[in-house]
């Protein structure tokens, strides 16, 4: 029998995409799939829509939270219901081509190394009638450890930052290994860096997916305000120095792993230092070219009405 592949749906308030995302996951070719409703106390309808769906095809199952307990924990829980070999995260408003779940678990399949398989993905506008931006995803099959962490930071790190790769396919056994997700802006970049420590990455070079924009991904301040929705103080931080935040929190993660010999973690902290002074320095520092600039314009504005 093939194995199950469990698929986590964490859900608040999507009422408007979530008979999409149903069309396309029930339709998968790949046909031992769970799929595993984790409704963070929408109130929009979202829960009749899935109880509708979950009448006409038992794979679905839904559990509903007492009170909305965040985006993070709601990540969490969708994967701490499953029991599938395989594990993916489907976000309400992404679109699968039909074939999206046979590939990526065939390349897990065939290579026991890989720890995660993903697939070339279309940033799409919120009509998803326009492409936005094309991320043709990342590997790091055949390499050792620190080189895994470099090219991914380097991949995430480039001019297209989707990290698609997010959204594929993983073995349930590493994913379980790599969470809780951090508490940090950019935590799901934290959680895919330590990724590669463990295992390679592969994604299909072909587009079997459309990555909706809009929701969370809009602006830091909506991530912010989900990921620390009672700390102000945290929020601010993270807004005036998001890539500093991050970063701390890598190394400090990657460093923990006593998977890591002395010799690879000397490599790495190289890696990191090379990378944080060179690609995202210069990220950093557009971003606070860019917050001084509103900043200023504010108060030319104000000065002008008084």
């Amino acid at each position: 029998m093939i194995p199950l592949v469990s698929i986590g749906c964490p859900v608040y308030n999507g009422a408007n995409h979530i008979g999409s995302l149903f069309e396309c996951l029930l339709g998968q070719t790949y046909g031992n799939i769970e799929i595993i409703i984790s409704d963070n106390q929408s109130t929009d309808g979202t829960l009749d829509i899935c109880e509708a769906y979950a009448q006409q095809d038992a794979r679905i199952r839904i559990f509903r939270s007492s009170r909305n307990k965040g985006v993070l924990w709601n990540l969490e829980n969708s994967f701490a219901l499953s029991s599938g070999k395989y594990f993916m995260w489907a976000c309400v408003g992404d679109e699968w081509r039909k074939e999206f779940v046979s590939v990526c678990v065939r390349a897990l399949i065939d290579d026991e190394t890989l720890v995660l398989s993903g697939c070339a993905v279309h940033l799409v506008s919120e009509s998803g009638a326009t492409i936005m931006a094309v991320d043709p995803g990342v590997q790091t099959v055949g390499i050792e450890p620190v080189a895994r962490v470099k090219r991914y930071l380097e991949h995430v790190d480039g001019p297209v930052n989707i990290n698609g790769i997010f959204c594929g396919i993983y073995r349930s056994d590493v994913l379980g290994a790599l969470l809780p997700l951090k508490r940090v802006l950019g935590q799901d970049h934290i959680l895919l860096a330590l990724a590669n420590l463990y295992g390679g990455v592969t994604c299909s070079k072909t587009v079997l997916m459309n990555k909706r924009w809009g929701g969370l991904s809009k602006n830091i301040s909506s991530q912010l305000a989900a990921i620390f929705p009672d700390r102000t103080i945290v929020r601010t931080l993270h807004r005036t120095l998001p890539y500093v935040c991050r970063d701390y929190y890598l190394r400090k993660t990657l460093f923990s792993q006593s998977r890591l010999s002395s010799d690879a973690k000397r490599q790495l902290s190289f890696v990191l230092y090379r990378h944080y002074f060179t690609i995202r320095f210069r990220k950093s520092r557009k971003y606070l070219e860019k917050l001084w600039a509103r900043l200023w314009y504010r108060l030319l504005v104000a000065f002008a009405k008084t």
